[in-house]
């Protein structure tokens, strides 16, 4: 989710047990994609129909 927060311009980072917004220069030049894997899954969340042991192997891999 983009908007500004203390006058800059930020996006908010949701990630499980933590909250942090870090400014846009933040997220371009010192971006950490360790999470990136998780993005297709998390977009697809409400069409995400699998079994467990699906569920479990994103979580491991």
């Amino acid at each position: 989710m983009d908007y500004e927060h203390l006058g800059v311009y930020a996006c908010r980072i949701l990630a499980p047990g933590m909250s942090n917004i870090y400014p846009s220069d933040d997220l371009v030049y010192a971006n950490n994609n360790m999470g990136m894997d998780w993005r297709e899954i998390l977009l697809d969340l409400p069409h995400f129909h699998h079994d467990a042991e699906t569920y479990k192997n994103c979580l491991m891999n």
